[in-house]
């Protein structure tokens, strides 16, 4: 009964941190607070990558731009002429750069939703997180290409 109540106590505290935080904003969307086997992905490095992405330790503008104190809402994409923030939610649904990828990796696309994105990033299946993963790692270099030409 400890246990289940010390459980309870962390859930709890976890999801008020959430919400009161300016980072992880789409993160928030987790409803529940679950555990992954760290063998669901086989590879360590696609591990590491998804893991990253997933807790915003990346190099989006979403992130970078609060590091050199630029606003929100001029943290523009560099690799699109969207004119659109380069979030997560942007990165993986919205940017054309990656359209080629996003149709490989998760099919067509038509309508970016928000359900849509929790449904890809908080995916449970060792295909669909692999997938996903593969993805970020290939959307990254493409980034990376982009804004070093």
């Amino acid at each position: 009964m400890l246990c289940q109540r010390l459980k309870d106590q962390y859930v709890q505290n976890w999801g008020a941190s959430l919400e009161n935080s300016p980072k992880l904003e789409y993160y928030r969307k987790k409803t529940k607070l679950t555990f992954v086997k760290k063998n669901s992905i086989v590879k360590d490095n696609l591990r590491v990558q998804l893991c990253r992405f997933r807790t915003s330790s990346h190099m989006l503008d979403i992130k970078m731009g609060r590091f050199a104190s630029v606003a929100r809402d001029c943290r523009i994409c560099k690799v699109c002429s969207l004119n659109q923030i380069e979030s997560e939610y942007h990165f993986i649904l919205c940017c054309p750069m990656y359209r080629c990828l996003r149709t490989k990796y998760f099919g067509n696309v038509h309508w970016p939703s928000l359900q849509k994105f929790v449904s890809i990033m908080f995916c449970k299946t060792k295909s669909h997180m692999l997938k996903l993963s593969m993805f970020i790692r290939e959307v990254f270099k493409i980034r990376q290409d982009a804004l070093n030409s």
